[in-house]
Protein backbone atom coordinates (compact mmCIF):
# COMPACT_ATOMS: atom_id res chain seq x y z
CA UNK A 1 0.00 0.00 0.00
CA UNK A 2 2.85 2.39 0.43
CA UNK A 3 4.49 1.71 -2.13
CA UNK A 4 2.14 3.62 -4.32
CA UNK A 5 3.16 6.86 -2.31
CA UNK A 6 6.82 5.96 -1.94
CA UNK A 7 7.88 9.52 -3.68
CA UNK A 8 5.51 11.39 -2.04
CA UNK A 9 6.69 10.52 1.31
CA UNK A 10 10.27 11.24 0.57
CA UNK A 11 9.71 14.41 -0.34
CA UNK A 12 10.34 17.36 1.72
CA UNK A 13 8.06 20.14 2.83
CA UNK A 14 9.54 23.23 3.60
CA UNK A 15 8.42 24.58 6.79
CA UNK A 16 8.18 28.67 7.64
CA UNK A 17 9.09 29.71 10.99
CA UNK A 18 7.77 33.32 12.28
CA UNK A 19 10.53 35.52 13.97
CA UNK A 20 9.61 36.23 17.68
CA UNK A 21 8.19 40.00 17.47
CA UNK A 22 10.75 42.64 18.12
CA UNK A 23 10.09 44.33 21.97
CA UNK A 24 7.13 46.48 21.62
CA UNK A 25 5.77 45.20 18.83
CA UNK A 26 2.26 43.07 19.26
CA UNK A 27 2.75 39.31 18.60
CA UNK A 28 1.29 38.76 15.17
CA UNK A 29 -0.21 35.32 17.04
CA UNK A 30 -2.77 35.07 19.67
CA UNK A 31 -2.86 32.80 22.46
CA UNK A 32 -5.24 30.34 20.33
CA UNK A 33 -2.57 30.40 17.10
CA UNK A 34 -5.07 32.45 14.74
CA UNK A 35 -3.90 36.26 13.43
CA UNK A 36 -4.62 38.89 15.60
CA UNK A 37 -7.17 41.57 14.87
CA UNK A 38 -5.73 44.65 12.85
CA UNK A 39 -6.97 47.90 14.70
CA UNK A 40 -10.38 49.58 13.73
CA UNK A 41 -10.07 52.72 11.26
CA UNK A 42 -10.45 56.25 13.41
CA UNK A 43 -13.90 57.01 11.86
CA UNK A 44 -15.58 53.45 13.11
CA UNK A 45 -14.28 53.71 16.79
CA UNK A 46 -17.15 54.95 19.76
CA UNK A 47 -16.56 58.65 20.78
CA UNK A 48 -14.57 57.35 24.06
CA UNK A 49 -12.35 55.63 21.61
CA UNK A 50 -11.35 58.57 19.76
CA UNK A 51 -10.70 61.03 22.60
CA UNK A 52 -8.49 58.36 24.63
CA UNK A 53 -6.48 58.09 21.03
CA UNK A 54 -5.92 62.14 21.04
CA UNK A 55 -5.31 62.50 24.63
CA UNK A 56 -1.98 62.83 24.53
CA UNK A 57 -2.01 64.96 21.40
CA UNK A 58 -4.24 67.16 23.55
CA UNK A 59 -2.20 66.83 26.59
CA UNK A 60 1.42 68.21 24.78
CA UNK A 61 -0.27 71.71 24.49
CA UNK A 62 -1.05 72.42 20.97
CA UNK A 63 -3.79 75.03 19.86
CA UNK A 64 -6.87 75.02 18.14
CA UNK A 65 -4.68 76.56 15.33
CA UNK A 66 -1.63 74.44 15.00
CA UNK A 67 -3.98 71.13 15.27
CA UNK A 68 -6.29 72.46 12.45
CA UNK A 69 -2.95 73.51 10.02
CA UNK A 70 -1.48 69.54 10.82
CA UNK A 71 -4.71 68.18 10.19
CA UNK A 72 -4.91 69.92 6.71
CA UNK A 73 -1.47 69.09 6.00
CA UNK A 74 -1.96 65.49 6.62
CA UNK A 75 -5.39 65.57 4.76
CA UNK A 76 -3.37 66.81 1.34
CA UNK A 77 -0.22 64.06 2.19
CA UNK A 78 -3.93 61.44 1.85
CA UNK A 79 -4.78 63.57 -1.54
CA UNK A 80 -8.18 65.02 -0.18
CA UNK A 81 -7.81 68.27 -1.25
CA UNK A 82 -11.28 69.67 -0.81
CA UNK A 83 -11.08 68.94 3.36
CA UNK A 84 -7.71 70.61 3.58
CA UNK A 85 -8.85 73.73 1.46
CA UNK A 86 -12.01 73.81 3.89
CA UNK A 87 -10.05 73.89 6.77
CA UNK A 88 -7.44 76.20 5.69
CA UNK A 89 -10.58 78.97 4.51
CA UNK A 90 -11.67 78.55 7.99
CA UNK A 91 -8.67 78.86 10.10
CA UNK A 92 -7.71 81.84 7.88
CA UNK A 93 -7.51 85.34 9.41
CA UNK A 94 -8.49 87.24 6.83
CA UNK A 95 -10.58 84.29 5.51
CA UNK A 96 -14.74 84.21 4.74
CA UNK A 97 -15.57 82.26 7.82
CA UNK A 98 -16.75 79.36 9.30
CA UNK A 99 -20.68 80.36 8.43
CA UNK A 100 -19.80 81.45 4.98
CA UNK A 101 -17.23 78.39 4.16
CA UNK A 102 -20.14 75.85 5.46
CA UNK A 103 -22.87 77.89 3.15
CA UNK A 104 -19.99 77.89 0.43
CA UNK A 105 -20.05 74.14 0.24
CA UNK A 106 -23.61 73.24 1.03
CA UNK A 107 -24.35 75.03 -2.82
CA UNK A 108 -27.64 76.63 -3.55
CA UNK A 109 -30.82 75.30 -1.74
CA UNK A 110 -33.00 72.49 -3.43
CA UNK A 111 -35.67 74.24 -6.24
CA UNK A 112 -38.95 74.39 -4.73
CA UNK A 113 -41.65 72.33 -7.35
CA UNK A 114 -43.98 74.69 -8.60
CA UNK A 115 -47.34 73.10 -9.34
CA UNK A 116 -49.38 73.96 -12.59
CA UNK A 117 -52.30 75.90 -12.65
CA UNK A 118 -55.71 74.72 -13.90
CA UNK A 119 -55.29 76.73 -17.12
CA UNK A 120 -51.94 76.21 -17.26
CA UNK A 121 -52.93 72.00 -17.28
CA UNK A 122 -55.41 72.91 -20.04
CA UNK A 123 -52.78 74.36 -22.17
CA UNK A 124 -50.37 71.37 -21.77
CA UNK A 125 -53.62 69.37 -22.78
CA UNK A 126 -54.01 71.32 -26.10
CA UNK A 127 -50.73 71.52 -27.14
CA UNK A 128 -49.86 67.97 -26.58
CA UNK A 129 -53.42 66.50 -27.51
CA UNK A 130 -52.93 64.27 -24.83
CA UNK A 131 -55.61 62.19 -23.50
CA UNK A 132 -57.41 61.85 -20.39
CA UNK A 133 -55.65 58.06 -19.53
CA UNK A 134 -52.27 59.70 -21.02
CA UNK A 135 -52.59 62.97 -19.06
CA UNK A 136 -53.58 60.50 -15.58
CA UNK A 137 -50.40 58.07 -16.28
CA UNK A 138 -48.17 61.50 -16.62
CA UNK A 139 -49.97 62.88 -13.31
CA UNK A 140 -49.67 59.55 -11.47
CA UNK A 141 -45.84 58.87 -11.84
CA UNK A 142 -44.72 62.43 -11.44
CA UNK A 143 -46.25 61.71 -7.92
CA UNK A 144 -44.01 58.79 -7.48
CA UNK A 145 -41.01 60.81 -7.80
CA UNK A 146 -41.86 63.14 -5.23
CA UNK A 147 -43.09 65.96 -8.05
CA UNK A 148 -46.79 66.60 -7.27
CA UNK A 149 -47.13 69.11 -9.98
CA UNK A 150 -50.18 68.19 -12.01
CA UNK A 151 -53.48 69.40 -11.19
CA UNK A 152 -56.39 67.24 -11.08
CA UNK A 153 -57.48 66.18 -14.37
CA UNK A 154 -61.55 67.59 -13.29
CA UNK A 155 -59.49 70.53 -12.35
CA UNK A 156 -58.58 71.21 -16.47
CA UNK A 157 -62.14 70.12 -17.21
CA UNK A 158 -63.40 73.35 -14.60
CA UNK A 159 -60.97 75.50 -16.50
CA UNK A 160 -61.94 74.46 -19.59
CA UNK A 161 -65.96 75.57 -19.42
CA UNK A 162 -64.46 79.18 -17.78
CA UNK A 163 -63.50 79.56 -21.21
CA UNK A 164 -66.99 79.00 -22.55
CA UNK A 165 -68.75 82.73 -22.95
CA UNK A 166 -72.49 83.01 -21.57
CA UNK A 167 -75.40 83.24 -24.23
CA UNK A 168 -74.31 80.18 -26.80
CA UNK A 169 -76.99 79.27 -28.37
CA UNK A 170 -77.16 75.41 -29.82
CA UNK A 171 -79.83 74.37 -32.31
CA UNK A 172 -79.98 71.57 -35.03
CA UNK A 173 -78.26 73.94 -37.53
CA UNK A 174 -75.37 75.13 -35.43
CA UNK A 175 -74.01 76.97 -32.51
CA UNK A 176 -74.32 80.80 -32.18
CA UNK A 177 -73.01 83.62 -29.90
CA UNK A 178 -73.73 87.30 -29.80
CA UNK A 179 -70.74 89.09 -30.87
CA UNK A 180 -70.19 91.48 -28.28
CA UNK A 181 -70.97 88.79 -25.69
CA UNK A 182 -67.93 87.18 -26.96
CA UNK A 183 -66.35 90.24 -27.15
CA UNK A 184 -66.50 91.13 -23.41
CA UNK A 185 -65.72 87.52 -22.51
CA UNK A 186 -62.52 87.28 -24.75
CA UNK A 187 -61.28 90.93 -22.96
CA UNK A 188 -62.20 89.62 -19.38
CA UNK A 189 -60.02 86.40 -20.17
CA UNK A 190 -57.59 88.32 -21.49
CA UNK A 191 -57.01 90.46 -18.62
CA UNK A 192 -57.72 87.56 -15.82
CA UNK A 193 -54.60 85.44 -17.68
CA UNK A 194 -52.17 88.36 -18.04
CA UNK A 195 -53.15 90.24 -14.50
CA UNK A 196 -49.48 90.06 -13.44
CA UNK A 197 -48.73 92.01 -16.70
CA UNK A 198 -51.30 94.44 -16.63
CA UNK A 199 -50.51 95.11 -12.58
CA UNK A 200 -46.72 95.59 -13.81
CA UNK A 201 -47.69 98.20 -16.49
CA UNK A 202 -50.09 99.93 -14.85
CA UNK A 203 -47.80 100.15 -12.05
CA UNK A 204 -45.45 102.26 -14.06
CA UNK A 205 -47.94 104.02 -15.70
CA UNK A 206 -47.89 102.46 -19.11
CA UNK A 207 -51.10 100.62 -19.48
CA UNK A 208 -53.44 101.78 -22.72
CA UNK A 209 -56.25 99.82 -23.30
CA UNK A 210 -58.21 100.31 -26.72
CA UNK A 211 -60.66 98.28 -28.22
CA UNK A 212 -62.47 98.71 -31.58
CA UNK A 213 -64.86 96.42 -33.62
CA UNK A 214 -64.91 96.44 -37.19
CA UNK A 215 -68.41 96.54 -39.20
Amino acid sequence: MLDKHVVWLLESVPVAILAPPAPGQDDPMDGRGRPSQMPAAFTLVSSPTRRRNVSQLLDQGFTGEQLAYAAQMTLRKEGRKTEADIITKVIAADGPGPTAVQASYRGPPPSLLKTLSADEALVLLFNTNMTRAAYQEVRETSKDHVADIFPPYNFALDAKKRCHPAGVVVDDRGASVPVQQLLDYTASRLCTLQASVIQSSAAQGSLILTSAVRV
